[in-house]
């Protein structure tokens, strides 16, 4: 009976100090995020270097230094559509010291693309902004005679499966960019993928591949030498960076949207003063830093102002739209 007794008051007192625990937790956490950052920070962009989310996400992490007195590191860990970074983040602690510089391709197209995605774009991530999106640009080598998007179907339909062109791997922004244009032009071409934008750079400008549609960051450098020739870009409205360049929906394909968006990750449980401290942080450099905006806006980026809650909604809709394309094509990742 005393033995009982003695087991309930252990009972008891051990509950007593778990909730105790736990409440002290609760309050430490708003000092915890006050406290915040107290060491490095490491950003994982899992694309190679080079590309607009590496070129964005250095001149973030410098306004964040700057910000903060805290060494803010990128770490670059390509492969596989961004499943080889993305994953790292999923499983990496919720402390905020390491975040993700995810895309359109990470968090709504990978979900419909790979039937065995080793992270949940939704439950293993804290959504922190939707930084800004970008076109991609219809690029051709300057070998193919063909000098608008109409051209340049025609020309593909008399020379069927002949047409290479390049992506920054099978299922990016990219790729998808090209099988919708494809389809809706009614055309076939063959694919080339690569390890990254970037990767695909000098293969293009030599013509061993014919045509990509990429991000402006990549592509424009060598656009303004004529090496390669943009006739079109990827979105409703015609870009800052190319404004003599129609869309492709007003050159020749009515009704053709494809958008690439970047954004700022945390692995889920990440505390929400933690969560809201970035958003604000990332929200202020990108709007008020001028370096950045006259390194990113002349590409055609613009930058939005989303909360955390709504990065999640956009998010949602964003799965729902690519998914909807993914299973109308039929593709699935090799």
């Amino acid at each position: 009976m005393y033995a009982a007794r003695g087991a309930t008051a252990a009972f008891r007192a051990a509950l007593l100090g778990l909730l105790g625990l736990l409440v002290a937790a609760s309050l430490a956490s708003p000092a915890f995020a006050q406290d915040y950052p107290n060491k490095p920070i490491r950003i994982i962009v899992p694309f190679t270097a080079g590309g607009a989310a590496d070129v964005l996400v250095r001149l973030i992490a410098q306004g964040l230094t700057q910000r903060w007195g805290q060494s803010v590191v990128v770490d670059n860990r390509a492969g596989a559509n961004g499943v080889v970074g993305t994953e790292v983040v999923a499983h990496s602690a919720p402390d905020g010291y390491t975040l993700l510089m995810g895309s359109v391709g990470t968090h709504a197209i990978n979900a419909g693309l790979y039937k065995n995605l080793p992270y949940d774009p939704v439950k293993d991530f804290a959504p922190i902004a939707i930084i800004g999106t970008t076109p991609n640009v219809f690029v051709i080598h300057s070998s193919l005679p063909a000098r608008s998007v109409a051209e340049f179907i025609r020309y593909a339909k008399e020379h069927p499966d002949t047409i290479t062109y390049a992506t920054a791997g099978n299922g990016s922004s990219q790729h998808l960019s090209m099988v919708l244009f494809a389809s809706m032009a009614g055309i076939k071409l063959v694919h080339v993928p690569y390890k990254g934008a970037a990767a695909a750079v000098p293969d293009l400008i030599t013509g061993t591949v014919k045509t990509s549609m990429t991000g402006l960051t990549t592509a424009m450098p060598y656009v303004r030498t004529g090496q390669l020739r943009a006739i079109g870009v990827t979105t409703k409205e015609r870009s800052a960076g190319l404004p003599d360049v129609p869309t492709i929906a007003e050159a020749g394909v009515p009704g053709y949207e494809s958008v690439n968006w970047l954004g700022m990750f945390a692995p889920a449980g990440t505390p929400p003063q933690i969560v809201k401290k970035l958003n604000l942080a990332i929200v202020d450099i990108t709007h008020i830093n001028p370096a950045i905006k006259t390194r990113m806006a002349p590409d055609g980026f613009y930058f939005n102002r989303m909360t955390p809650e709504e990065t999640g909604a956009y998010i949602d809709s964003e799965s729902k739209k690519w998914k909807a394309i993914i299973d109308k094509i039929g593709l699935r990742a090799q």
